[in-house]
């Protein structure tokens, strides 16, 4: 997954069009991926979540998964902007929930757990 931020008005500009592109980061491994408009996000194989938003393209949030989690197998964004990441750990499954409409959102949770045997493997 690369990831190019470029500043649209220098963009528009023909004389400055090669100079907008600001950067690129590039992730090779990601384990689920999530779009709502304006959001999307993706969590890495490093038990890190990236949320991107359309309007806002110079801030990415990052939040970092427990450290009992093996992988982040879902992410969902809702219409009402909330996020919500399942993600395996040893003994089951684990639903986190991030509110992005609120001014301080953070990675709350886990708000639900489950045994593997609960659903069946």
């Amino acid at each position: 997954m690369f990831l190019d931020t470029i500043d649209l008005k220098k963009s528009d500009d023909p004389m400055e069009k090669y100079g907008a592109h600001v950067s690129t980061c590039k992730h090779k491994y990601y384990m689920a991926y999530g779009f709502n408009w304006p959001y999307f996000c993706y969590a890495s194989k490093y038990n890190y979540v990236f949320i991107l938003n359309a309007f806002n393209p110079n801030f990415i949030q990052r939040y970092e998964l427990a450290k009992h989690v093996i992988r982040c197998s879902f992410c969902f964004l809702t219409d009402t902007h909330d996020l919500f990441v399942m993600c395996e750990v040893d003994e089951g499954y684990e639903v986190y929930c991030i509110d992005l409409d609120s001014n301080h959102p953070l990675l709350e949770g886990p708000v639900l757990s489950y045994s593997s045997s609960t659903v069946k493997h």
